[in-house]
């Protein structure tokens, strides 16, 4: 990692947003399919730091609106998933607030820290329904 990136602190959280569309978010469940890598992370799915992005900042625009899961970064590391600053969100466009869990990659869709992230216990998220 660059030294100009700014480190990630066990105590901090991480918003992920999932749109309500999708379906991964059912009755108080969140399903795996949550964290699973579309076609653009290709360096590792994207999470947004709480300490420089409010929630309602972490969701693009949807008519279907999101969820956003708020995952700890400590509980995340003590399961080996691994979370890294990524600000260069592409384009030239700096976002300190961006980060990635960089194991969970459209490459590596089928591994196993996407299975366990789907069967976290509920103290490491919470979900809200943005509007």
């Amino acid at each position: 990692m660059s030294e100009d990136l700014i480190p990630i602190e066990d105590d901090e959280l991480l918003y992920r947003s999932i749109s309500v569309r999708s379906g991964h978010y059912d009755n108080g469940v969140l399903s795996a399919q949550a964290f699973h890598p579309n076609s653009r992370d290709e360096t590792g799915i994207s999470v947004f730091r709480a300490k420089y992005r409010p929630m309602e900042d972490a969701v693009g625009p949807s008519p279907d609106g999101y969820f956003v899961a708020v995952l700890h970064a400590g509980e995340l590391r003590a399961r080996g998933i691994r979370v890294e600053p990524q600000p260069d969100v592409g384009g030239g466009v700096i976002d300190i607030s961006h980060a990635e869990l960089p194991q969970i990659t459209r490459a590596l869709k089928r591994s196993t820290e996407v299975a366990e992230l789907g069967s976290v216990p509920k103290p490491i998220f919470r979900c809200y329904r943005e509007f």
